[in-house]
């Protein structure tokens, strides 16, 4: 699965908001801005797509953690997910 991305500014900023407090709402309000986001990856887009209901409340719901052992998580496209956002914004 590739990941890497010329533009990913845009998105590092969106990702941002969250260490801000200016994401405040619902996973599905995140999801929607995610899939509608310019600068989304195609392959990122088809995995949000192809995601179930649940598969999609657990990616968006929060932002994925730095923890005592770095971040860890599961490959995909979301805010808890890791993905090359959820690196950059590091």
């Amino acid at each position: 699965m590739k990941f890497i991305s010329s533009s990913y500014k845009p998105f590092t900023i969106l990702i941002d908001k969250h260490k801000t407090g200016e994401m405040n709402g619902t996973w599905n309000n995140e999801w929607n801005k995610w899939i509608n986001h310019n600068e989304l990856q195609s392959e990122l887009k088809k995995q949000m797509n192809d995601m179930t209901e649940r598969e999609r409340e657990d990616a968006f719901y929060k932002q994925l953690e730095f923890g005592t052992g770095g971040m860890r998580g599961e490959l995909g496209s979301g805010p808890n997910r890791m993905n090359i956002y959820s690196i950059l914004k590091r």
